[in-house]
């Protein structure tokens, strides 16, 4: 039991949910941009 948390791992499981979470962000921007969008045309 001399084995710390390595950091690499804590690293990479970062990296994977912040590209997560950039992934969701950008769904959802291009979501609303197309939403809002076709809003306008219709409104227009």
């Amino acid at each position: 039991m001399g084995q710390p948390k390595q950091p690499s791992d804590f690293a990479i499981l970062k990296e994977a949910l912040y590209g997560l979470g950039i992934g969701i962000i950008m769904m959802i921007v291009v979501f609303l941009f197309v939403h809002f969008g076709l809003d306008i045309k219709a409104f227009t």
